[in-house]
């Protein structure tokens, strides 16, 4: 029993406690008298997401449901009032033990058919109600969410799963949920990450819906990476309502350290120690620049280390997925028209940094827009020829063809080159029917499949039979180069597939490719060459 509430139970005359294998909860008598009319008062008092939180809930069959949720408000806002030094005092002395001490749980694992290479993970994450799971492997970090709310339903810790996930990965995961866990009776709501940022009504039925015996299984959570954007706000406030919560990524950082801000949030404010972004940013990032705003370093790192390390776990290759992949590079040269559109960009570029008005942002731009000109686009003709389409047509043919581009203009590139009747079309563009076409694709109607490298691997799901990979264009983030990769990597259908990239030889995507080899990314380099305008010159120059 929670101590917290033994504290409340015993300095509120009348409060009667109520626990089951769900919850327990504090109980106190509070009643109004709304004569000629008649309304039925509920307050009591649970720990939830490691706080004492207050809740009064007003029913009537009187009044409306607008009303009953304003006087809910009101007499919680008083209440609050009243019991505020009782409250204040309990949380101080629960507050004397270790944050990672009272996050701690107990859970018994159902080891019965558990796979032995995930034990260390679930035995990890089963001692913590709030923990963050790191995986390359999407269908790992599946399997471990569901043995572990699974075994969390069963010994009566939760009766309720959210789980959050891109949209494209939704009916993935269900298909591998029922798989593990046929039997499935506990209610699960599925909700895709994108809704939050447009769907209102979504948001407010989660937030009815969520409370403290409710998990949360978070997928792609580095889709929140930002604080300030509406889904990061809106997932925050109903994180803040269960206890239990697990965040999932192949990679916490995606471009930058700050990352980890958000994910962490989402379990919890108490384990960074920050409420705010401002806060966060001010202990552990550098700025500087012309308007000090560009992030030039980062600082106190170990603090960090030292703040998430109880509550996250890595899982470990495995040593099958080790073998390196054979992949085939192709190099052709950039026609007429492109060489003099790139040359016009670089210019620019070192125009800025002679006349010392460049900017990150400048060289961002800049050079985002020289790959896309090496890529194929070109302002007066949308569907320009490159030398790369015949690199496809030429070392591509005998089998059904998957090919990832950068950018979404190349999709219409392709489909121009290899005929709309040929192509099966998985991104953004079209996410209510891409499942239609992969299916097409997987049934040998299509002989092309065009997606881009920042999708989610679903695409690469359910091969069978033979198979060319093209990695068209390159992409300045590795992490998106590295998931294609790390699936294909774990595939049992290895043998069958051959892998392709498509190169040109500009300056661009040799710098790219040179990064890609280290594992870094451009925007690393291209801060540390920012301090320095004769080494940005000459970096540029080389281009």
């Amino acid at each position: 029993m929670n101590s917290t509430l033994l504290e409340l139970l015993d300095r509120i005359k009348g409060a009667k406690l109520y626990s089951s294998s769900y919850r327990a909860r504090v109980y106190i008598p509070y009643s109004i008298d709304y004569s000629p009319f008649y309304a039925k008062t509920k307050v009591y008092f649970e720990v939830v997401n490691d706080k004492l939180k207050l809740f009064v809930d007003v029913s009537s069959n009187d009044y409306n449901e607008e009303w009953c949720k304003q006087e809910s408000e009101r007499l919680e806002q008083i209440i609050h009032k009243q019991f505020y030094e009782i409250i204040y005092n309990c949380e101080l002395k629960r507050k004397n033990s270790p944050l990672h001490i009272r996050l701690k749980d107990n859970l018994s694992l159902l080891t019965q058919e558990t796979i032995p290479y995930y034990d260390g993970a679930l035995s990890f994450l089963s001692k913590m109600k709030v923990s963050a799971l790191v995986s390359e492997s999407q269908t790992d970090r599946w399997y471990i969410s569901i043995r572990l709310a699974q075994s969390r339903y069963n010994a009566k810790y939760i009766n309720k799963l959210h789980v959050f996930l891109s949209q494209v990965s939704i009916e993935d995961f269900k298909q591998q949920l029922f798989t593990i866990w046929p039997n499935l009776t506990m209610p699960i709501l599925f909700t895709s990450i994108e809704s939050l940022s447009y769907n209102m009504q979504v948001y407010l039925n989660l937030l009815e819906y969520t409370d403290g015996s409710t998990m949360l299984i978070i997928d792609d959570c580095h889709m929140f990476k930002s604080p300030d954007t509406i889904r990061s706000q809106r997932i925050y406030k109903i994180a803040r309502l269960c206890s239990y919560k697990l965040v999932m990524t192949n990679s916490l950082i995606v471009n930058n350290i700050h990352d980890i801000y958000m994910p962490y949030k989402i379990l919890s404010d108490l384990i960074l120690g920050y409420y705010h972004w401002d806060d966060f940013s001010k202990m552990h990032i550098i700025y500087g620049g012309f308007d000090g705003s560009e992030i030039l370093g980062y600082k106190n790192l170990s603090y960090l280390v030292n703040m998430t390390e109880p509550y996250t776990y890595a899982l470990e290759e495995r040593k099958t997925a080790k073998r390196s992949i054979s992949i085939k590079t192709y190099i052709c040269d950039l026609t007429d028209k492109q060489k003099y559109y790139y040359k016009r960009k670089k210019n620019e570029l070192l125009t800025l940094i002679d006349q010392n008005k460049v900017q990150l942002h400048d060289v961002y731009r800049i050079l985002i827009e020289m790959q896309k000109i090496v890529c194929g686009y070109v302002p007066i003709n949308k569907f320009d020829k490159i030398n790369k389409l015949a690199l496809l047509k030429e070392h591509t043919g005998e089998y059904q063809c998957i090919i990832l581009c950068k950018y979404l203009f190349e999709v219409d590139l392709l489909i121009n080159f290899l005929g709309k009747i040929n192509c099966a079309v998985f991104c953004g563009k079209n996410s209510k029917w891409r499942k239609d076409e992969k299916l097409m694709f997987d049934h040998r109607e299509k002989r092309y499949l065009i997606s881009t490298l920042a999708m989610q691997d679903s695409k690469l799901n359910d091969l069978k039979g033979y198979y060319d990979i093209v990695f068209f264009s390159p992409s300045f983030k590795y992490i998106e180069y590295k998931r294609c990769l790390t699936y294909i990597k774990n595939s049992h259908l290895r043998s069958s597939i051959s892998v392709k990239r498509f190169m040109t030889n500009s300056g661009i995507d040799r710098k790219i490719m040179e990064n890609l080899k280290r594992k870094e990314k451009l925007a690393d380099q291209l801060q540390e060459l920012l301090v320095n305008k004769t080494k940005l010159k000459d970096f540029v120059a080389c281009l």
